[in-house]
């Protein structure tokens, strides 16, 4: 990709302003990582760098990301690795841990949002079972409109399905919409479908962008 493109607000979108904010949340509203969990019960980082890159790794996560039962999925991976199986079940059973805080400063940047009237939703590749723990944690939650939550939906992103269907609940059109993703992967349907979007390093960087295309005065 042309490093010219890779800024905080890509000038190839620079069209009409949008009128809908759409967030993720992991990595952008909340602080989450199952290293904060294994930390807990470890001391040893390589262990824990191990176990996540080898036993419980990002590919099993995502397909209960897009839906598949936590407990069929752990029980399945504990047959394979019974010397694993208290962290396996800590994995999703332990869900709680795995939070560190809400990311204040995007918080208080949402909050903004709605109190100026600015439509906001949210886009979270999240297993349905697990967020229930998110929104008993997290009421800020609360502020948004509507959630797509990948596991309840059967879809991920980035496939581009998920973000169809995202728009088509929420109501706006493409250019309607501003998105905003701590991945930048995540980031490519979304442009594809006419989305501004907005890669996700700071709380900062993203009220820049805000202000930039006039969502937040």
């Amino acid at each position: 990709m042309n490093v010219q493109v890779k800024i905080e607000v890509r000038m190839d979108q620079m069209k009409s302003n949008p009128s809908a904010v759409v967030f993720d949340l992991g990595g952008v509203l909340i602080d989450v990582d199952p290293r904060y969990l294994y930390r807990q019960m470890s001391h040893d980082e390589a262990r824990i760098e191990h176990f996540l890159a080898q036993i419980c790794t990002p590919a099993w996560n995502f397909e209960q990301d897009r839906g598949r039962s936590t407990d069929e999925a752990t029980e399945e991976l504990i047959r394979r690795h019974p010397p694993h199986a208290d962290w396996i079940r800590a994995y999703y059973g332990e869900h709680g841990k795995t939070f560190r805080d809400a990311i204040a400063g995007t918080v208080e940047i949402l909050q903004a949002l709605k109190d100026n009237g600015v439509p906001v939703f949210a886009l979270s590749n999240w297993n349905g079972e697990c967020f229930q723990v998110a929104e008993a944690r997290f009421p800020f939650l609360d502020l948004f409109e509507d959630i797509v939550v990948s596991g309840r939906v059967g879809l991920c992103k980035p496939e581009l399905e998920i973000y169809e269907l995202a728009s088509r609940r929420f109501g706006y059109s493409a250019q309607e919409i501003f998105f905003i993703d701590d991945r930048e992967e995540n980031l490519e349907p979304a442009i594809k479908l006419d989305w501004r979007t907005h890669l996700y390093r700071s709380p900062d960087a993203l009220e820049r962008s805000l202000l930039q295309f006039e969502i937040l005065q």
